[in-house]
């Protein structure tokens, strides 16, 4: 089902390469650590569930605080941090920006990091990944930096 009626469509033109695309990164207990530079790159590969690639959304259509609340979980609406990285960098690496029809968030998707693809090529995509992450932190990039879960949240959760 579609997150938007669908007599309110929404035509997204194409992504530009100086835009900022924002993705959400989390944090696992023990996993991250204030004194790491760099997000994991676990956050910018897919999972199962991304079966036509990652999602990230257009930083003029919404803010990292707007992305945060929209997560799925409390963790990582508590805890999680948002990254923009340019759209210029995807396409570098010959990935495919998706806009998303009808979506107001500004919702894009990378089409080549979807999961069946990272599957056949991962260590390959862990390495993009790792680049993207790294070229975005040096840059300044970080729109809302990553907070360190406490080790005691599972138990309390």
């Amino acid at each position: 089902m579609s997150p938007h009626p669908a007599s309110n469509p929404v035509n997204s033109p194409p992504v530009e390469g100086g835009e900022f695309l924002l993705r959400r990164c989390w944090s696992e207990p023990g996993e991250y650590y204030a004194t790491n530079k760099y997000p994991r790159f676990a956050c910018l590969l897919p999972n199962s569930e991304d079966t036509d690639g990652i999602s990230l959304y257009r930083e003029g259509l919404i803010d990292a605080e707007s992305l945060l609340g929209k997560a799925r979980t409390e963790k990582v609406r508590r805890f999680g941090g948002v990254i923009a990285l340019l759209a210029h960098w995807f396409t570098d690496f010959k990935f495919t920006i998706k806009p998303s029809v009808g979506d107001q968030d500004g919702h894009v998707s990378i089409v080549e990091m979807n999961f069946a693809e990272y599957k056949s090529r991962k260590r390959e995509l862990q390495q993009i990944a790792d680049a993207l992450l790294r070229m975005a932190v040096d840059a300044g990039y970080t729109r809302k930096a990553i907070r360190p879960i406490p080790d005691d949240y599972k138990s309390q959760n």
